[in-house]
């Protein structure tokens, strides 16, 4: 009889975990899915993005935000990622005819 009650307290521990589980895992998913819609949406801004008027003070600092001004790559960056995909691209061409020929000299 004590086997018996043994037995059913194990399993019930064990389906309570895997409910327990279950649970964490899906809300999980909930918070993942509510932070991608935030951040799809653009409605998620950190306090460094957040703009600050000319004169504003936080405690006894005085704060200037200059607005942001995309960046583009310079045309040599640009010609530097070229060549490094070029050299990318002619790699994997010599990896696979030397898997090739590799293939070649089993069969």
């Amino acid at each position: 009889m004590d086997t018996l009650f043994e037995v059913l307290k194990w399993v019930l521990i064990v389906l309570l975990a895997g409910f327990i589980g279950q649970f964490g895992r899906t809300m999980g998913h909930y918070v993942m899915d509510y932070f991608k819609k935030r951040r799809k949406n653009g409605t998620t801004t950190s306090p460094a993005e957040r703009p600050v008027e000319k004169g504003a003070s936080i405690g006894s600092q005085e704060i200037n935000v200059a607005k942001k001004e995309a960046i583009l790559p310079s045309k040599e960056e640009e010609e530097k990622h070229r060549a490094k995909a070029e050299k990318k691209d002619l790699k994997a061409q010599l990896k696979a005819k030397k898997k090739s020929e590799k293939s070649k000299e089993k069969g």
